[in-house]
């Protein structure tokens, strides 16, 4: 929940940021002139329609090429910073696809972390119901031994040979339920 807060408030001051660069960017490209360097190292201010050098409207006196030249000039300058604010934009969407990209991946990665432990844990459960079973089937294998020798020897009395009888019972029940396990995990 923390987590989701964080992110939540994350994207507000992004979206906030974001507001506060572009309405600048709008004032400042509204009311404001730009400034031209020609190649032979002339400065023109273009604001509007009125071109000024050191200060002075120069509008009516420039040639007509010249003036052409200033207003090429003034559009490649603009059309660098167009290009220039889409490269920054296409950048900073690729970075936050980055970073979703990586988020997920996080998360993938703590998905299969987590499957591992469970493979890992049923793999351990495994094993112990297979030493499990194998110790209940050799106890029993040794105790029906002994009894069937004790037996066979004629030393089992009748109350002797009953508690025989429940004590491999019990064995039997308890091999069944080990096998039980065992098939459960497979």
């Amino acid at each position: 929940m923390c987590l989701l807060i964080r992110t939540q408030n994350k994207l507000m001051m992004t979206y906030k940021t974001l507001l506060l660069s572009l309405f600048i960017g709008l004032l400042t490209s509204c009311g404001s002139s730009e400034r031209v360097i020609l190649d032979d190292g002339s400065i023109y201010e273009v604001k509007g329609n009125i071109i000024k050098s050191d200060g002075k409207d120069v509008s009516e006196s420039l040639s007509r090429e010249r003036r052409d030249e200033v207003e090429d000039a003034l559009k490649e300058k603009i059309a660098a910073r167009k290009a220039a604010e889409e490269r920054q934009k296409a950048l900073e969407d690729e970075q936050a696809e980055l970073r979703k990209i990586q988020k997920e991946a996080r998360k993938k990665e703590k998905e299969l972390e987590k499957k591992q432990e469970q493979l890992e844990d049923k793999r351990k459960a495994l094993k112990e119901a297979k030493d499990n079973y194998g110790k209940a089937k050799n106890k029993l294998k040794k105790e029906r031994k002994a009894y069937k020798k004790l037996k066979e020897n004629g030393k089992l009395n009748a109350s002797e040979q009953e508690d025989w009888i429940k004590k491999i019972e019990d064995l039997e029940t308890e091999v069944k339920k080990a096998k039980e396990t065992l098939d459960k995990l497979r």
